[in-house]
């Protein structure tokens, strides 16, 4: 599929990624994922803002392939943070950030979610994504391509978010996966 039309994602979902990686077992084993991937080229390249969501999903499964299961999930959830942080550094601007500290969770968790939806490129791809009142809140993403790592990375990036902007309490947790042929990744959000 042509690179112009194929699904995008957030290419910071790569880059922390490749960061986690880094962190877990050094510049030699992302590499090495890399060139399992097929995608050792991207070392020499500069990413831009968006890239095809098909990379990440190679990504993703060469350290499935490449990694012990412990490992997977350390890169998952390392990962999932570093994009939240990224996600709360340039998409959530600082006056909007500023509001949702000053707000009762229960009036902010909803906020953030809408914003959220606006920049649900930046973790789920081309998927369709909308929310629930709770409590708990939820965050329904259908057809989720990037339903892997049972979903750690997602929740690790959501749990990120809420916490720095809503409670330092608030919990994620995963009811649903299309991973697991559900139509839908469900995620619950305790604030």
């Amino acid at each position: 599929m042509d690179d112009l039309v194929q699904p995008k994602i957030g290419a910071d979902a790569i880059l922390q990624t490749l960061d986690a990686l880094s962190d877990v077992g050094g510049d030699i084993l992302a590499q090495k994922v890399l060139e399992a991937a097929g995608l050792r080229h991207m070392l020499d390249q500069k990413l831009q803002e968006m890239v095809p969501q098909n990379i990440f999903l190679a990504l993703v499964r060469a350290i499935e392939n490449t990694l012990p299961r412990s490992q997977v999930d350390l890169v998952a959830v390392s990962s999932g943070r570093k994009t939240g942080d990224v996600l709360l550094e340039q998409y959530i601007p600082d006056m909007a950030q500023k509001l949702l500290h000053t707000l009762p969770p229960h009036v902010a968790g909803p906020l953030l979610l809408q914003a959220l939806e606006k920049h649900a490129w930046t973790f789920a791809g081309s998927a369709h994504v909308h929310h629930l009142p709770g409590p708990p809140l939820q965050l329904v993403i259908k057809n989720n391509p990037m339903a892997v790592w049972g979903c750690l990375w997602q929740c690790a990036l959501l749990e990120n978010v809420f916490r720095s902007l809503i409670s330092a309490d608030a919990r994620v947790w995963h009811m649903a996966c299309c991973a697991d042929h559900k139509p839908s990744c469900v995620y619950m959000i305790e604030i």
